[in-house]
């Protein structure tokens, strides 16, 4: 496999397991931006011609002001969504 694109972002921490894990149902009132996080994720794959993408992400969480799915601080963790073909 060959990374053709990768992204990174700041993830809050506490929807990293539903990330990973595929696990939509676990998603409760940040349901819909989590969602559209995912449909621009499938845009991506599509633009970049990519077969599938995989996320990496780092072991440390911390407090942000914002971060990639909403403007309210909370704990995130940086992620890095590479792009496979």
């Amino acid at each position: 496999m060959k990374i053709v694109e990768i992204h990174e972002y700041v993830f809050p921490s506490h929807l990293l397991p539903a990330l990973i894990n595929n696990d939509h149902e676990s998603v409760d009132e940040d349901d819909k931006k989590f969602e559209k996080f995912l449909d621009k994720l499938e845009r991506y794959k599509k633009k970049y011609n990519a077969t599938d993408y995989i996320i990496e992400y780092g072991k440390d969480s911390y407090f942000a002001k914002s971060n990639c799915l909403f403007d309210v601080g909370c704990n995130v963790t940086d992620i890095k969504v590479l792009f496979l073909s």
